[in-house]
């Protein structure tokens, strides 16, 4: 039998739940019509993202887990008489996702399974890819970064032509078709007429994306509660009927210069796509700045999270504490929370009172100083306290009358995450404690 295999491989936020939504819905009728949309590797817990066969990209770093699902794959596509092989996964055009394509395809190849390979492959315009693509992993993957400082840490994953290259690595001879994602409407539609199928165009678009304030409050959440995203009811309703929200029209923003592509980096990319000059400038013209910069908006839209995370949920605190040598004795009391009416309209309400028992090696010299250190900011306790149920304990220790500390309104970073720190006479400092504060609803 000579058996094609047909490879949509994204890229993200481009149509791909609606194709695999579709593929999905009518996957008893494609197996009717010789096409095999197989069950291994599918990603299943996220029905509203898609049913995508993203486990032949994530699970490759276990290699003995990757090869049973490469053996299986080959059993399922070797029993199921369908002469069309389909898969879908826009993780397949994730930087360092090519090796595991490549091993994919080369083992269907090598089996007798596949003669024909062909992936197809559709690219947003590379500015509203990145803030789409913010959008989703700040709804979703719990990030923390605003627009600029996510982009710049993401270049590789936000490059075109990097992704082009890639597939057509992974899959030669195979051949690699690639669409710029505003000319084809709906995708569903375009991707089924590909493989000479119909399709009715979608009523509703899938996995839509949410506005650029809605997702700064997402971004806020990550920073204070990323726990409690998922019962995240959305600003509108986060917010007290008693309070009038009004904010305008806002966007992301790039940093200058961001996302900018030399003449050298367009004529490689209309050779690996096969685009006209217009169609690659459209692919990497940039928007127009319109609204005011969304994290302008930061502070407003922190005290509504803040709000709705007191209302809703209730703060723990775990403390670790580290052994160094210059410490003899740590001790750290539970973090005391304070009272819900001294918090009222402060972001550090619910920040803990801490508090405990010092004590350094003889060795130490004066000049030390304890701080409480978190993303943007730190505060140093109030050491050489009375201690006198130490000094009861502790006889022999004269300066064990004298070692507590104490240090209010301590300011997590994020992750809910705060370092006691040991800063000696030098300037050097030690992380000697660790706090993480978890959300429980």
């Amino acid at each position: 039998m000579t058996r094609t295999l047909w490879l949509h491989c994204g890229s993200f936020k481009a149509g791909s739940s609606r194709i695999q939504h579709e593929i999905w819905a009518r996957r008893a009728e494609l197996a009717d019509r010789g096409w095999l949309y197989p069950e291994t590797g599918l990603v299943t817990d996220e029905p509203d993202v898609g049913m995508r066969h993203s486990h032949f990209v994530y699970q490759r770093y276990d290699p003995r887990q990757f090869r049973s699902l490469l053996e299986g794959l080959a059993a399922e596509i070797a029993a199921s008489g369908c002469d069309q092989v389909l898969m879908s996964s826009e993780a397949w055009t994730r930087p360092g996702s090519g090796p595991a394509l490549a091993e994919l395809v080369g083992l269907l190849r090598g089996q007798g399974l596949v003669e024909d390979v062909r992936g197809v492959v559709y690219l947003r315009n590379r500015f509203d890819y990145a803030r789409s693509f913010f959008r989703e992993l700040t709804r979703r993957r719990g990030n923390r970064k605003p627009l600029a400082a996510f982009v710049a840490a993401n270049e590789r994953p936000l490059d075109p032509l990097d992704t082009v290259r890639t597939l057509r690595d992974a899959l030669a001879p195979g051949t690699l078709q690639a669409f710029r994602y505003e000319e084809v409407g709906d995708t569903g539609v375009h991707f089924f007429r590909l493989l000479g199928l119909d399709a009715v165009a979608a009523a509703d678009r899938t996995n839509t994306g949410l506005p650029a304030v809605e997702v700064e409050a997402c971004r806020q959440l990550n920073l204070v509660a990323p726990e409690l995203q998922p019962a995240w009811p959305g600003l509108a309703a986060a917010t007290p009927s008693h309070v009038r929200l009004e904010l305008p029209e806002a966007v992301e923003r790039f940093a200058p210069g961001q996302l900018e592509a030399d003449r050298d980096y367009r004529a490689d990319l209309a050779a690996a796509t096969g685009w006209s000059e217009a169609q690659v400038d459209a692919a990497l013209a940039p928007p127009d700045p319109d609204g005011v910069d969304v994290t302008s908006l930061g502070p407003v839209l922190q005290g509504v999270v803040l709000d709705w995370v007191r209302r809703t949920a209730t703060p723990l605190v775990e403390v670790t504490t580290w052994s160094h040598p210059d410490v003899d004795l740590l001790e750290l009391n539970q973090p005391d929370q304070p009272r819900r009416e001294d918090a009222a309209g402060d972001a550090a309400g619910d920040e803990p009172r801490l508090s405990g028992r010092l004590l350094l090696a003889p060795s130490v010299a004066d000049g030390w100083r304890l701080l409480l250190v978190g993303d943007h900011e730190e505060r140093e306790a109030r050491t050489g306290r009375p201690s006198p149920g130490l000094a009861r304990r502790m006889p022999e220790r004269p300066d064990a009358g004298h070692a507590r500390f104490h240090a209010s309104r301590v300011g997590f970073g994020g992750g809910g995450r705060l370092d006691l720190v040991l800063e000696r006479a030098s300037g050097e400092r030690s992380v000697v404690a660790t706090l993480r504060r978890r959300w429980t609803a």
